[in-house]
C-alpha cells in the first residue's frame, strides 16, 4: 500500500526543519514548513510512486523506473562484457574534467 504524500511530506519537512536546529515542538515550526514543503512534496510523489511501482512489478521495475526520473544522461559502456549470470557491480566514474574546467580560472 502506497504511503501518503501528504505524510510523506510532513515527515520529511520535519527533518529538515530539525536539521536546522529548529525543535518540533515550537510556535516557529508550523510557520516554517512552507520553505522546503514544495522540494518535499515533489520527493514524495516520486517515491510514492516508486513504492507502488516495486509492490505491482517487483524492485528491478522500480529501480528502473526512478533511475529514468531522476538522471539524465546515462551512458553505458562495455555491456558486453557483463555476464548474463553471476554477481555484478554497479560503479560510476564522474567526469573529473567537466568539474575542474567550471571551477579553474
Amino acid at each position: 500500500m502506497p504511503a501518503s504524500i501528504a505524510t510523506l511530506t510532513r515527515l520529511i519537512d520535519n527533518e529538515v526543519i530539525r536539521a536546522m536546529g529548529i525543535p518540533l515542538d515550537g510556535w516557529l515550526v508550523e510557520r516554517l514548513h512552507f520553505v522546503p514543503s514544495r522540494a518535499t512534496r515533489r520527493f514524495s510523489e516520486l517515491f510514492a510512486e516508486v513504492d507502488r511501482i516495486v509492490d505491482e512489478q517487483g524492485l528491478p521495475a522500480g529501480a528502473l523506473w526512478l533511475l529514468r526520473h531522476l538522471a539524465s544522461g546515462v551512458e553505458a559502456r562495455g555491456t558486453q562484457n557483463i555476464p548474463a549470470k553471476g554477481p555484478l557491480i554497479i560503479a560510476s566514474k564522474w567526469k573529473i574534467s567537466a568539474i575542474r574546467s567550471r571551477h579553474h580560472r
